[in-house]
């Protein structure tokens, strides 16, 4: 009845644990979530602009 598609979840948690492999040994979890919210931008994500 309501065609729900969990891919897109699916394909950020997939960057999570790829990102777990890659930082195994870091000590500091507040990079570790920001190299998260980073990933989490879209791609055509433009820094905003300064005077």
């Amino acid at each position: 009845m309501y065609p729900i598609n969990t891919g897109k979840f699916e394909g950020f948690n997939n960057k999570i644990k790829v990102l777990k492999r890659i930082g195994y040994g870091y000590r500091n979890m507040d990079y570790f979530f920001t190299l998260i919210r980073f990933l989490s931008l879209p791609k055509n994500y433009s820094s905003p602009k300064f005077p």
